[in-house]
């Protein structure tokens, strides 16, 4: 049972860590800087240590050599780093970076160390050191370097850093899996997506450009990783969906994760583990900032009023309850006519679920159910009382009942038989 245990709380850690990585990618994105991530982690190496080389950066930052040659001819062609021929070998190229380059790299860590800092505002002080510890722990597990310490990074940053390294979310084979970590990005969309996703909702849940976008799903639909069929209203469009393949790819993108995690953090007890996941939990549930850089999905309340809306929203509510073993706790009826439903989109996908219905009466909330990341956080809670407002407005009146001791915002999911 400890095993189980064990993997079950590396699988959720791989999956948090998978919302930091897309975070930080956004950041690159949005920030006036225009870095893409891995030209973040090269810039901030060659600034750190002039004169490196691409082999040795290719070792520091595990990326494959072809990969590191595109960043590094991209980031020449911008200006941004100078190369020359090294005076003891002619072969090798040492590396050094430019003031424009410095410019776009002192952007970026602003971007970056101020959303750091506005995550770990969620934790204490001992808090935020023993998450560091932690990522510390599964770098070192992964023999990862440790790479250029800089007093400008926020504390987390350089453990951050070489967990992303751990990952090989830098180079072109994810977890050695044969997958880039855009293509596992995209994969993890389709499978969690309620309801069709067409590529420009990927480019902005992903912060992707579209030429980007364009190719890797052509590649994916080439691997038989994806299917793509046309769009029922817009002839532009197509519509995107998870394969048979990709669903398989993506279920051992996750066991392997927890296995390796596992192994590289087998010095953690399971409370260790457990303590990791909530920090961690914490720690990536910051959906929106302020200052300079906004990190703010596409999110908006809908009653479900169609037969279509609550078929989407009956799959959404049935997917949890199986992930948390409540199947035979299920009501004979979900989100049934005479019920007032509220979905929760997040770049239209369904990721929040509030129903209520007449009891005796009066109403109760009979379901309710929010996905993994968004327990107790802002979101769920204006959810709730967004959904609960237009309820009362609707129905005049002012309150619903609800079961003794149950807390609606620190539960995945409620169900009519806890709300007698």
């Amino acid at each position: 049972m400890t095993t189980s245990q064990r993997l079950e709380y590396c699988r959720q850690i791989f999956e948090r860590l998978r919302i930091v990585q897309q975070r930080n990618r956004y950041i690159g994105s949005a920030s006036d800087s225009e870095l893409t991530l891995s030209e973040s982690h090269i810039l901030v190496e060659i600034d750190g240590s002039p004169g490196v080389v691409a082999k040795d950066l290719a070792r520091i930052l595990r990326m494959e050599k072809s990969t590191l040659s595109r960043c590094l001819a991209g980031l020449i062609k911008r200006k941004h780093i100078n190369t020359s021929v090294s005076v003891s070998d002619a072969r090798e190229r040492p590396l050094t970076i430019t003031e424009a380059g410095k410019r776009v790299l002192e952007t970026f860590d602003k971007s970056i160390n101020f959303l750091t800092a506005r995550q770990a505002n969620s934790l204490t002080v001992q808090e935020e050191v023993k998450l560091r510890n932690y990522f510390k722990a599964l770098a070192d597990g992964y023999d990862v370097a440790i790479g250029v310490q800089r007093p400008e990074d926020h504390p987390l940053r350089m453990e951050i850093r070489r967990v992303t390294r751990a990952l090989g979310v830098l180079g072109d084979n994810f977890m050695g899996l044969g997958l880039t970590s855009m293509q596992w990005q995209i994969l993890t969309e389709l499978s969690r997506a309620d309801r069709v996703i067409v590529a420009t909702q990927l480019c902005e849940i992903l912060a992707v450009a579209a030429n980007t976008m364009s190719l890797t799903l052509k590649n994916m639909q080439n691997l038989g990783l994806v299917t793509v069929s046309k769009h029922a209203s817009d002839g532009r469009s197509r519509n995107l969906r998870l394969s048979t393949k990709g669903n398989r790819m993506l279920m051992d993108v996750g066991s392997a994760a927890a296995k390796r995690f596992n192994q590289a953090l087998s010095d953690l007890s399971l409370e260790d583990l457990r303590e990791f996941d909530q920090l961690l939990q914490r720690y990536s549930s910051l959906r929106q900032v302020r200052g300079s850089i906004v990190i703010q999905e596409k999110i908006d309340i809908r009653k479900l009023d169609s037969v279509e809306e609550r078929s989407q929203a009956r799959g959404f509510l049935i997917a949890n309850l199986l992930r948390l073993n409540l199947q035979d706790r299920a009501p004979e009826v979900l989100l049934g006519k005479d019920s007032y439903s509220y979905a929760l989109y997040r770049a239209e996908r369904i990721c929040g679920l509030c129903e209520l219905q007449p009891s005796q009466g009066d109403f109760i909330i009979a379901s309710f159910a929010t996905d993994t990341d968004l327990d107790n956080s802002d979101i769920a809670r204006n959810f709730c009382r967004a959904a609960l407002r237009d309820f009362f407005e609707r129905n005049d009146v002012s309150k619903v009942r609800i079961a003794e001791g149950i807390d609606i915002l620190g539960t995945h999911i409620i169900l009519r038989r806890d709300l007698r």
